[in-house]
């Protein structure tokens, strides 16, 4: 009798925490869509701020995304906003499939309007690392320690 109170007590707490899950991730992935409809939105009206602060918003809790990344240095650069650009763009993670050509406009703009060389080379590092074969950021590096006079 005991051992029946107890499985059926566990096969509750398991169903019940099953339920939960997923909707908390139903939950997110509405949330999710809803962010990126407003992001698209604000986009497409060009209110760059209402962008950059919604965006902000998402990745405040969805971190592990790159897309509210962009959408923020998106809104950074529409507004000659460079610095913050290249900030959102450093957060966007190694892992996400963007990572490599987000930190390539990162580096464009380190090496370019934001005239900061150590910076861009340390991200060209960064690309390689996470992808040993780009031959932009190889080059960009390349062109850095040879204008610089260094050996590595």
């Amino acid at each position: 009798m005991r051992w029946r109170r107890i499985l059926l007590t566990s096969g509750i707490v398991v169903v019940v925490w099953f339920v939960a899950t997923q909707g908390y991730r139903r939950w997110v992935d509405q949330r999710r869509d809803a962010l990126s409809k407003t992001c698209r939105a604000a986009r497409q009206a060009e209110r760059w701020d209402d962008l950059e602060l919604t965006a902000l918003d998402w990745a405040a809790w969805d971190d592990h995304s790159a897309e509210p990344f962009l959408f923020a240095a998106e809104a950074a650069v529409a507004t000659q906003a460079f610095d913050r650009a290249a900030a959102h763009l450093d957060r966007i993670p190694d892992d996400s499939p963007k990572a490599v050509a987000a930190l390539l406009h990162r580096v464009d703009m380190l090496f370019g309007d934001l005239a900061r060389p150590r910076e861009a080379a340390a991200t060209c590092e960064r690309i390689l690392a996470i992808d040993p074969t780009c031959g932009p950021a190889l080059r960009r590096l390349i062109f850095f320690c040879a204008v610089t006079l260094q050996r590595t």
